[in-house]
């Protein structure tokens, strides 16, 4: 059944993946969670008045348009990674805004989809010159918002950059008791000690430096943590490319180790950051206005009228065909002096921790006959490495046709694709059927071969997905619900196989969701997640979230780490079926966490939140000959940030923000702020300074650091801009043994251009 469902999926997507053939790319993380944190007003009559969208997750702006009747704004985001929870994607909708000389703004993120879609409906036509912007890892702004006709009020808005708690998965266990009296081995273990406790202190320049040591270092006990950390922190520094080579080097010398399974994951998660959404060709069947706009949860029908006469679409202009092309330049470097006191000796070290150059393209277009609609779109990326040209890589994000037959609805998508609804977790290639039984009632079928790693070859997997799902919206008023069936095999071997129930309530205060996946091959639960929202009169919320979830994720493979043996079939020769399912719940432990954030607005120009979480580990046993793992102690992360629009002209953000972290190798205290301005209509600079201490448990050490940097982008064209940043970091960390000083420089430029 395997071979004759791989040979027609190869078949029924060869027409998109023909010129395609032996591209590489990498499967998505889980993204999942109730991503609609808060919505503010921010400016009145005196500035100019901005809409401040903040997010629970990372997502990054990708692109915007305002809709042919001037009045909807459509803003494609782009998922984030290292989120720590696990679900399906749901939607948020929040009451209507009150916009100075614009009146009431109706806003609904829709995140069912392959990418989140934010949409703004206006009482009156906007212009089109309505600018957005990033504003940190989970926020945007949106500025330059005036009525049609009317005088624009500011070009564009400078984004903020509030700390977030740290949400990425755990990282290797700390030693628990290092033999210090091998001179070797002790300073291999401060070394790296001190890498992760600069990693704790988001330092991941300084981090990357000592584990790089580490890994050119002969073998030692600390050779296979060292190689997994230094792809943690270049993925935390935002160098996906780089994060991809370090977490495949850790595969190809250690791919028996403990931590195998957990790099995989890694590995299967890092691309999400870098994939790019697709564009939306239609504001979607139903969608009137503010007051009738059409809420979605994953895996459910659209709102409103689905079929036949009553279906309408709104096409965002005539031209179908798009494309983006960017290239940038990266560079970081520094260097290190370190003094032991023991010996008095002093030593210098410089490295190049980065030197790329990375070029990636986004294409899609339209093509419509009277039978159906086709979108297709191809994303990939070409980083060529300076440094070591055998580590330039081509990496496929996307390659897929998407066909909306016109008669009957369905909707079908077929090759490189993802999805984070229905039980399916990430990248896939295969097919995606989407059909509305009525205007209440959705099914949604998916057969397709996963996606493990970017030297997966298309249709290369060994494993097969099948998953069958089924949403109802207005179970009661306000509540939606789905369940799903999934059902995944390796070889002759059932690898998941899974039933799950998402549920979404909402009305005019207040919001919540609940998800819960569970194992009927294992019997256990997988994951489960509560998240609620409050909004009260003043504008503020408050928004509480508990999680619960095996990592890996429950598969039967997860019983190859640590074994000699590289699949289900070899390993059944070793090992009895019930041995081989113990061994896959040994290596899956159990992370649990909880958030709570609080937003209100101070004034006009003035915002606060607060931001509090923990999060733990769970140990996992001994066996197949795989050591045991001790759990981990809670840690604890606090933040509060401080935003102002328009504080000192009418185009600059202004960001102050704190953050306290107590993990069990370190306690951390950073200061961040910066300022983000248009110098000229065409210039923007963004001055930002970090500033922190870190509390080292082990030898008691203690660091000070400081990071200034700069940023330019100078906007040639309306489809031109090009961007440069610079910076550095001077850092002296002291504990008992040695004192290290340590300087770095860091660079950027490059451009976008969009055709």
């Amino acid at each position: 059944m395997k071979q004759s469902l791989k040979i027609a999926l190869k078949a029924s997507v060869s027409i998109l993946v023909l010129s395609l053939n032996g591209m590489q790319t990498s499967a998505q993380d889980i993204i999942a969670q109730n991503i609609l944190a808060r919505a503010q007003v921010v400016g009145g009559a005196d500035a100019c008045p901005a809409i401040f969208v903040s997010f629970t997750t990372p997502l990054t702006f990708a692109g915007s348009n305002v809709f042919d009747d001037g009045r909807g704004l459509r803003i494609r985001l782009n998922s984030g990674t290292n989120t720590a929870v696990r679900g399906a994607d749901l939607i948020q909708t929040y009451p209507s805004l009150n916009l100075p000389t614009l009146g009431q703004v109706g806003i609904t993120l829709d995140s069912g989809g392959t990418e989140p879609i934010l949409v703004m409906r206006f009482d009156q036509s906007i212009i089109s010159g309505v600018g957005v912007v990033q504003a940190g890892d989970s926020s945007i702004v949106i500025t330059g918002i005036s009525a049609g006709g009317g005088v624009v009020c500011g070009a564009e808005a400078s984004p903020q950059d509030p700390l977030a708690a740290e949400t990425t998965a755990p990282l290797p266990a700390a030693p628990a008791a290092p033999d210090l009296s091998d001179p070797a081995q002790a300073g291999i273990e401060d070394i790296y000690n001190q890498a992760r406790a600069a990693i704790t202190a988001q330092d991941y320049g300084h981090a990357a430096q000592l584990l790089t040591k580490l890994t050119q270092m002969p073998l030692h006990a600390r050779s296979a943590d060292a190689q997994e950390l230094l792809g943690v922190v270049r993925e935390r520094n935002g160098q996906l490319a780089h994060a991809q080579a370090e977490y495949e080097i850790y595969l190809e010398t250690f791919p028996d180790s403990a931590g195998a399974s957990r790099v995989r994951q890694r590995l299967a998660a890092l691309l999400t950051a870098i994939s790019t959404p697709p564009e939306l060709r239609d504001a979607g069947p139903g969608f009137t206005g503010p007051s009738d706009e059409p809420i979605r949860v994953a895996g459910m029908p659209r709102r409103g009228p689905t079929s036949g006469s009553n279906a309408t679409f709104v096409q965002e202009e005539e031209k179908t065909f798009s494309a983006t092309l960017s290239s940038y330049y990266y560079l970081n470097q520094g260097s290190t002096v370190l003094t032991e006191f023991t010996s008095n000796t002093t030593t210098a070290d410089s490295n190049v921790f980065n030197n790329s150059l990375v070029t990636s393209f986004n294409i899609s277009d339209t093509i419509k006959t009277d039978g159906f609609t086709l979108d297709w779109r191809v994303n990939g990326e070409y980083e060529l490495d300076l440094a070591d040209s055998t580590k330039s890589r081509f990496r496929l994000s996307k390659a897929y046709g998407e066909f909306d037959f016109t008669h009957n609805d369905l909707l079908l998508r077929l090759g490189r694709q993802t999805r984070y609804d229905g039980g399916i977790f990430g990248r896939f290639d295969g097919a995606l059927l989407t059909y509305p039984i009525n205007d209440r009632l959705t099914a949604k079928l998916t057969a397709g071969l996963p996606v493990n790693s970017s030297k997966d070859g298309l249709f290369s997997s060994e494993r097969v997905l099948l998953g069958a799902s089924i949403g109802l919206t207005d179970l009661r008023p306000g509540l939606d619900v789905s369940a799903y069936f999934v059902h995944q095999t390796s070889g002759a071997f059932i690898d998941r196989q899974a039933v799950g129930l998402e549920a979404q309530f909402q009305n005019e205060t207040a919001s919540g969701f609940a998800f819960v996946d569970y194992d009927i091959y294992f019997n256990q639960l997988n994951s489960a997640k509560i998240s609620a929202t409050k909004l009260f009169d003043d504008g503020s919320s408050l928004t509480l979230s508990a999680d619960i979830a095996r990592s890996p994720l429950l598969s039967l493979t997860n019983a190859l780490t640590g074994q000699t043996q590289t699949t289900l079939a070899d390993l059944s020769t070793v090992y009895t079926p019930a041995e081989i399912r113990q061994l896959a719940l040994d290596r899956s432990a159990t992370t649990r966490s909880a958030s709570i954030v609080y937003s209100v607005p101070l004034s006009d120009i003035w915002m606060a939140s607060l931001n509090g979480s923990v999060f733990q580990t769970g140990g996992t046993p001994a066996s197949g000959g795989v050591a045991a793992v001790a759990a981990t102690p809670p840690e604890y992360y606090f933040s509060a940030q401080l935003v102002g629009n328009g504080v000192f002209s009418e185009r600059d953000v202004v960001s102050i923000s704190a953050r306290y972290a107590n993990t069990a190798t370190s306690t951390l205290v950073l200061l961040d702020a910066y300022r983000r301005f248009q110098a000229t209509e065409k210039i923007r600079l963004k001055t930002r300074v970090k500033f922190g201490h870190r509390s080292i448990v082990l030898n008691s050490g203690s660091e000070w650091f400081a990071i200034p940097s700069v940023n330019m982008t100078y906007m040639v064209s309306d489809s031109l801009d090009f961007e440069v940043e610079m910076g550095g970091k001077l850092s002296t960390l002291t504990n008992t043994l040695t004192t290290n000083s340590s300087s770095e420089f860091f660079m950027s430029a490059g451009f976008t251009k969009q055709f």
